[in-house]
């Protein structure tokens, strides 16, 4: 796991120009062997292209700590969610579109409501190739989106 020291912390001055387009948590009713798709869309605000990190993380918050775990954490939906692609460059004032599928194991026995966050990350230059899972070492938790599936009942 990786200790978050503070959820204010600065951020690269690109990092505010790369935002989420609509709703930043995503919803499903699903069950058992069901599955969904959506997108989540990127909008580039800076007269430069920026590169993004895309990728899943369960947060945890303690008071005023949190933890983000390179694993699923209990009531994770992280396991079911597949996207591409993982490092995206959003062209200057551009959009760039991360497609993703959810999609609940047949014979899991899972009932209630699960959920992940989707994690925005710009990075300052390019990694290739990315990483198959990265783990961040820190993380704007404003910049994502939370992808959340409700099953059974």
């Amino acid at each position: 796991m990786v200790l978050l020291s503070s959820l204010l912390l600065a951020s690269p001055s690109h990092a505010a120009s790369v935002r989420v387009v609509g709703t930043t948590v995503q919803e499903a009713s699903l069950a058992a062997g069901e599955a969904a798709e959506g997108q989540v869309v990127l909008q580039n605000d800076s007269d430069a292209p920026v590169d993004v990190f895309v990728y899943a993380s369960d947060v945890a918050v303690y008071g005023d700590d949190a933890q983000a775990s390179d694993t699923a954490a209990a009531g994770s939906n992280r396991d079911w969610l597949r996207f591409t692609p993982r490092l995206v460059t959003v062209s200057a004032g551009g959009t760039a579109q991360v497609p993703y599928r959810i999609e609940v194991p047949r014979g899991s026995g899972a009932t209630g409501t699960y959920g992940t966050h989707l994690v925005i990350e710009p990075i300052s230059a390019p990694v290739w190739p990315p990483p198959a899972d990265p783990v961040p070492t820190r993380i704007d938790l404003g910049t994502g989106v939370s992808i959340v599936t409700h099953v059974g009942g």
